[in-house]
């Protein structure tokens, strides 16, 4: 197995690498497709290989040194927080490109705080906003939740339930703190 595991620094085997960004990329373009009405797909898709190479070499620290149970755990922790963010990264890609990922046409232009006010013995303020519309719509932020809960009733993945479920699941295994 000379090659695939790690190698120390002062060893004279063979240097350990992750799959080629090429290949990566050749699966990866088949999806993720130029003039698809996201503008950033070249980044996104380098982005999302490197993530990748990041969990491949994370798994294979796993696989070759023998870690204490908090390393271990530590390792896992890393790669369910990059997969999240490929995931993540696939379902802005997959809304924006299918039309159905949250917009707006108002910009937030000025906050008026206001006085605090005492109502039935608690301290209260009431704040006004200003929005300026604009020329035209623009992405609005949205949640990784929001994205699972637009993905679901959109149909983005199938009509499946168990992608959803496993989607929230993993969400709700990325936010534990």
């Amino acid at each position: 197995m000379v090659g695939i595991l790690l190698t120390k620094t002062n060893e004279v085997e063979s240097t350990w690498y992750p799959s080629s960004v090429p290949k990566i990329d050749g699966y990866l373009v088949k999806v993720i497709r130029p003039k698809q009405g996201y503008e950033h797909d070249y980044a996104l898709r380098r982005n999302i290989i490197y993530n990748l190479q990041y969990m491949e070499f994370q798994d294979r620290v796993l696989q070759d040194i023998k870690l204490s149970s908090v390393l271990c755990t530590q390792t896992r922790k890393s790669m369910i927080l990059t997969g999240c963010s490929i995931i993540e990264s696939i379902l802005h890609y997959l809304l924006i490109t299918s039309g159905f990922h949250t917009e707006t046409e108002w910009k937030k232009k000025v906050e008026f705080k206001g006085n605090q006010k005492n109502l039935d013995g608690k301290k209260v303020r009431v704040d006004t906003v200003m929005y300026e519309k604009l020329e035209s719509k623009t992405l609005k932020h949205m949640t990784f939740d929001a994205m699972i809960k637009s993905a679901k009733s959109n149909s983005i993945f199938g009509s499946s339930k168990v992608m959803y479920t496993t989607l929230e699941s993993l969400r709700e295994i990325r936010n534990k703190k």
